[in-house]
């Protein structure tokens, strides 16, 4: 069985990837009362999870949305 990618990964949890360049890949998923962003800086080998809502809500990021970054810095080559 073939292993999925980060981008695979990302869709299954609703996450549409919004640009990719030489300076960053950016994610979003879009609720009825948020946006959700994961931001991958390829200068700076670092990522970043903005939250827009609403409603009062904290922002924090599911065991799934932490594989799918994981899984995306293994493939840039971040981590072995």
């Amino acid at each position: 069985m073939k292993e999925k990618t980060a981008d695979e990964m990302f869709e299954e949890l609703g996450y549409k990837k919004l640009e990719e360049n030489d300076y960053y890949i950016e994610y979003r998923k879009q609720g009825k009362d948020y946006s959700k962003f994961i931001k991958f800086d390829l200068m700076d080998k670092s990522f970043a999870s903005f939250y827009y809502v609403v409603l009062d809500k904290q922002a924090y990021l599911s065991m799934q949305e932490l594989q799918a970054i994981n899984k995306k810095v293994e493939e840039l080559g971040w981590i072995k």
